[in-house]
């Protein structure tokens, strides 16, 4: 007979999986059709980012430039994304802070991070300026040019 594997037994996954999937559905319905008019980008999801020897990256949903693709390439992709989105479920603060100081210490431009329990974003910049969005208000980002989303799609059915 084989083994059980229980939800604890899974790596990195969580019992909010719910709100965290479906809130990472509706990002991603809404910024995949951003690049069509912007085909300089690309957006990824749950794409390790190999950071250095020892580290990888993976954040939920992310932007690169479409420079870096690469015909014919194999591995994972080097350095970090130019915007990053981690959605929270039930993430520590303390590892989540770690994962943005390393983020934007290796390049990175711009993280999102989505609070769905709260319905709340916070965006941090790599310039060190940042905001704290609640439902009402849209988030822009000037990583991504022209996208623009109401808060309530974000967390749509959540």
């Amino acid at each position: 007979m084989g083994a059980t594997t229980t939800l604890d037994d899974v790596v990195g996954a969580s019992a909010d999986g719910y709100p965290r999937e479906i809130t990472k559905c509706n990002v991603i319905r809404h910024l995949s059709a951003w690049p069509l008019q912007r085909p300089a980008f690309r957006v990824l999801w749950e794409t390790p980012f190999q950071v250095d020897t020892k580290c990888c990256l993976v954040p939920d949903v992310s932007v690169i430039s479409s420079n870096r693709i690469v015909p014919g390439s194999r591995g994972l992709l080097q350095g970090v994304s130019e915007f990053a989105i981690t959605i929270v479920s039930s993430e520590l603060a303390t590892s989540l802070q770690s994962k943005i100081q390393l983020y934007f210490s290796t390049g990175g431009k711009s993280y999102w991070v989505l609070f769905s329990s709260e319905r709340s974003i916070w965006i941090d910049h790599a310039s060190g300026q940042g905001s704290r969005l609640g439902e009402d208000q849209p988030p822009t980002d000037p990583v991504l040019p022209g996208f623009s989303i109401p808060t309530s799609a974000i967390f749509e059915g959540v």
